[in-house]
C-alpha cells in the first residue's frame, strides 16, 4: 500500500514529506515542483546483466566478447489533480520538466549519492476520464553505470565500485625543473615532454575520446607523448 502525500503545498515552517523514491530530474524535484505529482516506484536501478557474445564449439562454447547494455529506468507515479483543468496543466508541467535535448543528471531520495545520466524515452498514455491516475514514464541511460559525486584526493585513490573508473583529472605540481613527466598506474603510462619549471601546475583532463593538458592554465596538449595510454588509464 502506498502512503500518499497531501495535495496542499507546505508553507512557512511546514515540511513536505517526500516519498522514499522521489525523483530529481535535471535538478528539479518533481514531487515538489508539481503539487499533484508523487513518485511511487522506480525499477531498473538494480544490477544489469552482462551480455556475452559466444560461438559454439565441439564441447560448449567460446566467449568472444562481453558488454553491458544501456540502462532503462521505469518510474511509476501518481497524478492526483483537483480538477480537469488542473489535470491537463499538471501533465503539461510534467512533460516540460522531463524535456531535455541531452542526457541530464537524475537522482533518487533513497540513494542521494548515486547519479544516473539519461533522458525521457517513453511516456505512457493515461486515461483521460479521471483526475487521479497512476502512470509510468521511461528514462533511457546510454551509459549503464551509476555515478557518484567527484572524489578529490591527494593520497591513495579509492573508489567503491567493481567497474573500472577513469579519472576526471590529475593535477601535478612540479618539484624541480624538468623536461619530462610520467605517470604510471597498473602498467599503463602517461608521459609528456617539454619544459616544466619548478612550481608549475600541470592538469591532465580526461574526456571520453581524448585527453588534454594545461600548464599554469595554458593549453599544452601538444606536449603529451603519442604513446601515452590514456584510454586505458583507470
Amino acid at each position: 500500500m502506498y502512503s500518499f502525500k497531501g495535495l496542499k503545498k507546505a508553507t512557512g515552517t511546514e515540511t513536505v514529506q517526500l516519498p522514499s523514491v522521489a525523483i530529481n530530474f535535471n535538478g528539479k524535484q518533481l514531487d515538489t515542483e508539481i503539487e499533484a505529482f508523487q513518485t511511487l516506484k522506480v525499477s531498473g536501478r538494480e544490477t544489469i546483466s552482462v551480455e556475452l557474445e559466444t560461438v559454439d564449439v565441439k564441447n560448449g562454447s567460446l566467449i568472444l566478447d562481453e558488454r553491458l547494455p544501456h540502462r532503462e529506468l521505469l518510474v511509476t507515479y501518481l497524478m492526483a489533480s483537483v480538477s480537469n483543468t488542473a489535470f491537463q496543466n499538471d501533465y503539461k508541467a510534467l512533460r516540460k520538466l522531463l524535456t531535455s535535448n541531452d542526457e541530464v543528471p537524475i537522482t533518487f531520495k533513497d540513494e542521494p549519492n548515486t547519479v544516473y545520466f539519461g533522458r525521457l524515452a517513453d511516456f505512457e498514455t493515461v486515461d483521460d476520464d479521471s483526475n487521479t491516475v497512476i502512470g509510468t514514464f521511461k528514462i533511457l541511460c546510454s551509459s549503464p553505470f551509476k555515478y557518484s559525486n567527484a572524489v578529490t584526493t591527494t593520497g591513495a585513490v579509492t573508489v567503491d565500485t567493481f567497474y573500472p573508473t577513469q579519472p576526471d583529472s590529475i593535477t601535478l605540481t612540479i618539484g624541480a625543473t624538468t623536461n619530462k613527466i610520467k605517470i604510471t598506474h597498473n602498467g599503463y603510462n602517461i608521459s609528456a615532454t617539454g619544459t616544466f619549471n619548478a612550481g608549475a601546475k600541470v592538469v591532465l583532463k580526461f574526456n571520453k575520446e581524448d585527453m588534454t593538458m594545461e600548464v599554469n592554465g595554458t593549453d599544452a596538449t601538444y606536449m603529451i607523448d603519442l604513446n601515452s595510454d590514456f584510454e586505458n588509464f583507470e
